[in-house]
């Protein structure tokens, strides 16, 4: 799908093409584009035509169109040597590792369990897909769903209506069952709020941190507010639930807690409810544990 016929594309009221050149162009930066016929030719072939390209281009745009493409990208931008930064789809960045030798160091086992409790689901994302998640995850049985309005979550954290919803959060939590915490849309919200109301949303979650046997956060700013809050510092990826939604598990922390997170755009209707079967089936107790797949 076009970029320009999304749903982010319209809240952050963008017009016209999502034309990749001319948008780094506007940002000052030199651009190169990479077809898909030199994509699909050999690694070396590939590698050598972007150190190529990389004289004279700040960026180099590669055309994708299937995993194996994101594959050959992968292999051969290595060429490019450690100045290199990659940005782009969850695709591209799951063959990484892999290029980079590093596939191995995924394999996590530990002597110390999993951290034990309910799920806390953490919904910051505005998008329609992500809403449409939570209203299945809502149907599952013990789960809690509990609806934050923004106006609620900007007001003070001594006002009723965030007391009322704090200490919801808290008894549901204390009691063993996961929750679902989600901000509402009954309006529309602008988009420019999103990361002011990412930071509320982990200021209203973070004094719950112990009583969350698991985290799952939906939307990218969200994800790393919430992280922020708690004091976690540190994720080593286990492996992934579906295609580009991993799992990982805090490094360094007081515990080691179980940690989905996910691009608000991504996934389909049953991705929030995945994540709970896979979490309430993840068996903690073990030192080490069985993984997501690789």
């Amino acid at each position: 799908m076009p970029l320009e016929e999304t749903e982010i594309w319209r809240r952050h009221g963008m017009i016209g093409k999502a034309d990749i050149s001319g948008m780094l162009r506007t940002a000052g930066m030199r651009s190169a584009h990479v077809p898909l016929d030199l994509i699909r030719s050999s690694n070396r072939s590939l590698g050598d035509a972007m150190i190529e390209l990389a004289k004279n281009a700040d960026v180099l745009i590669c055309d994708a169109e299937t995993d194996e493409d994101l594959r050959g990208i992968a292999d051969a931008s290595f060429a490019l040597g450690r100045g290199t930064v990659w940005a782009g789809s969850a695709g591209l960045a799951r063959h990484l590792p892999q290029a980079a030798g590093l596939y191995r160091s995924l394999r996590h086992r530990s002597e110390q369990p999993l951290a034990s409790g309910p799920a806390l689901f953490v919904i910051g994302s505005l998008s329609g897909v992500s809403q449409e998640q939570v209203k299945v995850l809502s149907t599952a049985p013990g789960i809690i769903s509990i609806v934050l309005p923004p106006e609620i979550l900007l007001a003070e954290s001594q006002s009723p209506g965030w007391r009322k919803l704090d200490s919801k959060l808290r008894n549901a939590l204390e009691t063993g069952r996961d929750v679902v915490a989600s901000l509402g849309m009954e309006s529309p919200i602008e988009m420019s709020k999103g990361p002011l109301l990412s930071a509320a949303l982990a200021g209203f979650v973070a004094p719950h941190a112990d009583r969350a046997g698991a985290l799952v956060a939906s939307g990218g700013e969200t994800a790393r507010s919430v992280l922020q809050a708690w004091g976690v510092t540190g994720l080593r990826l286990v492996g992934e639930l579906e295609a580009g939604l991993p799992f990982s598990v805090t490094e360094k922390w007081k515990r080691q807690l179980p940690v989905l997170t996910k691009a608000g755009d991504f996934g389909n209707p049953q991705t929030l409810f995945n994540c709970c079967q896979f979490l309430r089936q993840l068996d903690r107790s073990l030192p080490g544990f069985p993984t997501a797949r690789h």
